[in-house]
């Protein structure tokens, strides 16, 4: 698992000109200097994508993700959900060398979940003593009743604890 250490390490590397051209432009573009940039890329490899090297994953277009999950019959999406969230999660944080509580679950929720595979957008806030993790996202009803599903059976496999779910066509709002 990746911790940041606080200390910066001068590397040199050396990269084909085309790849690097690539890299600028594209720094340049997100008003970021060329080594920023690529250590966001390193960042992104060290926290989510080196764990789906052993699991297998699908990139989809957000068009042909719609177009699937809009085939599911309605009465299927929520047991769909459930069913997943009970299976996956807790192998996937043990990969990742995590013991399995609350601040552990949120943190997979937020690299990985969010910044990872943008599943959701995940805003994180406290009131009186309870977490709420609020879920954006531009996938319809039936993504969010897929995610709040998934995510009540996995809060409950995980950590044995019920929560609380508001849902509407762009956010699900979960209360631990």
């Amino acid at each position: 698992m990746y911790e940041p250490s606080g200390r910066a390490a001068a590397k040199s590397i050396r990269i084909d000109q085309a790849l690097l051209d690539i890299l600028e432009k594209k720094a340049e573009e997100e008003n970021l200097s060329t080594n920023a940039f690529i250590e966001n890329i390193l960042l992104r490899y060290a926290k989510h994508y080196r764990y789906l090297e052993d699991y297998p994953v699908i990139t989809l277009s957000q068009s042909m993700f719609h177009s699937i999950i809009n085939e599911i019959p309605e009465e299927n999406i929520e047991k769909l959900g459930m069913a997943q969230g009970k299976k996956g999660p807790r192998g996937y944080l043990l990969m990742r060398g995590l013991t399995p509580t609350l601040e552990s679950v949120i943190k997979v929720l937020e690299e990985n979940y969010a910044r990872g595979s943008s599943w959701f957008e995940l805003h994180r806030h406290e009131t009186n003593g309870n977490k709420i993790l609020h879920c954006t996202h531009r996938n319809g009803l039936r993504w969010s009743k897929f995610l709040a599903s998934y995510l009540t059976a996995m809060f409950e496999e995980i950590l044995d604890i019920e929560v609380k779910v508001d849902i509407t066509e762009s956010y699900i709002t979960i209360r631990v």
